[in-house]
């Protein structure tokens, strides 16, 4: 069995999902979700979050305590880890955990009983079951009727997508010192971008602070600010539906991006992903999208 451990919003679930998903179906194995952590108190060391993957046609199963017990020895032995990292084959039962932001090159070398501590923010890891994280990133619920009035108009006009993440990169100190906020100069530029690429675009505005967007965010092209009172979900599924896409440094908007079907779609990302770091540096970028330096 590969049980991957859940931690972050729902991009980040999305990602460890993913990775998870395609070491499963490598290794003829099932897949379990440990959701633990996100049950517990953060004490302000990072924002709380919840299980979100809910939202998702996907079959969930959940790892048990007794599922767990039997990585715990190897969790929590730091020279075992070690070992573990250099003689994958050496036991039954693997803990992997991620060491940095790069693609780890034997993560498909790892055996069938494998518990994965990471994040995962990497395509390298699941581009090759595009088609069933397609299908699994179904959402159960159909469109709301007060949003498809504008999902046509994303559909039928030259749509460009901006997330703006905000939120605890605003509020919590530790988020904040770690990701950075994103400036306006970054969407200007973009937009600047892909209007000289492209002819009468129009921009969607998707954030968790929009009264922020509205205040600062102004271009000469039609422009929508989203609000709605729906689940966050519907922002990520309307970005994917837009023909182009102006992303944050977040997870949320990468897979808004990555689950675009527009095949001449032009996605732009930050120089920074996160403070002090540049995208470039990272394997967070995937195929063809395009760093704003």
């Amino acid at each position: 069995m590969i049980i991957t451990k859940l931690i972050g919003g729902l991009g980040n679930q999305m990602f460890q999902y993913a990775a998870g998903r395609a070491l499963s179906i490598k290794n003829n194995t099932s897949l379990l979700l440990d959701k633990l952590t996100l049950d517990e108190n953060p004490h302000n060391a990072y924002t709380q979050r919840n299980y979100e993957l809910h939202v998702f046609s996907m079959r969930a199963n959940f790892a048990t305590t007794k599922d767990l017990a039997v990585f715990s020895a190897a969790g929590r032995n730091r020279i075992m880890r070690k070992l573990d990292s250099y003689f994958l084959s050496r036991k039954e039962k693997v803990v992997f955990n991620e060491s940095g932001q790069l693609f780890h090159e034997q993560f498909f070398q790892l055996p069938e009983d494998v518990y994965l501590n990471g994040f995962w923010q990497s395509e390298k890891y699941f581009e090759h079951i595009r088609t069933q994280l397609l299908e699994d990133f179904v959402i159960r619920q159909s469109v709301p009727t007060d949003l498809m009035v504008l999902l046509s108009r994303i559909k039928e006009t030259n749509s460009i997508s901006l997330h703006v993440r905000r939120g605890d990169y605003v509020s919590l100190k530790s988020a904040n010192e770690f990701h950075g906020l994103l400036g306006v100069e970054y969407y200007q530029h973009a937009i600047d971008l892909l209007y000289s690429e492209n002819a009468d675009i129009e921009l969607f505005i998707f954030s968790d602070d929009i009264d922020w967007c509205q205040h600062n965010l102004k271009f000469n092209h039609p422009t929508n600010y989203v609000m709605h009172n729906h689940s966050s979900v519907w922002d990520m599924y309307m970005m994917s539906h837009c023909k182009h896409n102006v992303i944050a440094n977040s997870s949320f908007s990468w897979w808004g991006a990555w689950l675009n079907l527009n095949p001449l779609k032009t996605v732009v990302l930050p120089e920074f992903w996160f403070n002090d770091v540049k995208t470039a540096s990272l394997d967070i970028l995937a195929k063809n999208w395009r760093i704003l330096s």
